[in-house]
């Protein structure tokens, strides 16, 4: 490899780094948007950070291929580098990942109770078989 290569592929590495410290910078963002439950602000943050992953998708593709398994020890210590911070993104991500399913969890079951989706068992009928009142109403509403 030519040393002018070799410089332009070291580039796109440093870069690829950057955008994965990037990337996890929006998902501590994201993390913390969460926390205060400011909705405005966690869809500005999405948005950025999808912009991010098609970012680091087109940089990983345009590497040569030699560049994707490196056996140069610069080249090496930037693959270690942008492996350790994608890694601590994804464990970020898995967390983010886990509020929002508990939170569509408590949505879920919040609006069920606004909404009477419980069920509930209020007697027998002539032929003895269980009455089940629906409760598809609002609740109070009379």
């Amino acid at each position: 490899m030519t040393a002018d290569r070799h410089s332009v592929s070291l580039d796109r590495l440093e870069r690829l780094h950057e955008m994965a410290e990037r990337l996890v910078v929006l998902l501590e963002r994201e993390s913390d948007c969460l926390a205060q439950g400011d909705v405005e602000a966690l869809m500005a943050v999405v948005e950025d950070k999808n912009a991010v992953v098609a970012q680091i998708d087109r940089l990983t593709t345009q590497l040569p291929l030699e560049d994707r398994s490196p056996s140069r020890p610069e080249a090496d210590r930037l693959w270690r580098r942008i492996r350790d911070t994608l890694h601590r993104g994804r464990r970020l991500n898995e967390a983010n990942g886990a509020r929002i399913a508990l939170l569509q969890e408590y949505n879920r079951q919040s609006l069920a109770l606004l909404f009477g989706q419980q069920r509930r068992l209020v007697g027998y009928d002539p032929d003895g078989r269980s009455q089940v009142e629906s409760g598809d109403r609002l609740l109070g509403a009379g």
